[in-house]
């Protein structure tokens, strides 16, 4: 085991048969750490253990300090666990993977009237730690949340949602809306439809 992060007792099987997860749609994986104690400097990361072995592989992950959570998107069943790790610096080298960013799924209705998605998960990966942006335009062109102002995420896969409403908390109108990424100079854009009426 790597020295840079300690186990917290918190690892899960995921299995089906025959469940194939497709790459263009990834699962959002979210894992409560609650009852688990987190030494003080330390952040929660979610790891996947390879095949047949005793290593584990940085996924990566989004805390949510005030669900005690931690979320990503996985592509792949197995064994998940929560590690925790030193919050890391930003490497301005940094890039988002080719074609990584997700919007699942692409309709949702804020107000759980329209469709049975009251968010949408956003989900995209990085080669090394980066200082991201994410911000979600109308069609017009014109910023109608921004989810994250240069702040720094681990290497690995992130994935966090976006719930339809803008930063008053008031549900956007209903139509098409561009999700924007931004990392280590390059940006990447879905579409997500909000439908509401």
């Amino acid at each position: 085991m790597n020295s840079s992060w300690q186990p917290l007792d918190l690892v899960y099987q995921l299995e089906a048969d025959p469940l194939q997860l497709n790459r263009i749609k990834p699962a959002t994986l979210t894992i409560f750490y609650g009852r688990a104690s987190l030494t003080p400097g330390q952040q929660p990361t979610i790891f996947r253990q390879l095949d047949n072995s005793q290593q584990w592989q940085l996924i990566g992950g989004m805390v949510n300090t005030s669900q005690q959570a931690v979320s990503t998107a996985i592509h792949q069943l197995g064994q998940y666990g929560v590690m925790e790790m030193a919050p890391v610096q930003a490497d301005s080298s940094a890039q988002l993977l080719k074609e990584s960013l997700t919007c699942q799924p692409r309709v949702f209705s804020p107000t759980g009237r329209r469709a049975p998605h009251t968010e949408t998960t956003i989900s995209f990966q990085l080669d090394k730690s980066a200082q991201v942006s994410i911000k979600v335009y109308n069609v017009a062109g014109s910023l109608v949340n921004w989810l994250a102002e240069e702040q720094t995420f681990s290497a690995g896969k992130v994935a966090l949602p976006w719930n339809g409403r803008d930063p008053q908390g008031q549900v956007v109108a209903t139509g098409l809306y561009i999700v924007a990424v931004t990392a280590g100079g390059g940006t990447q854009t879905k579409v997500v439809n909000v439908w509401n009426q």
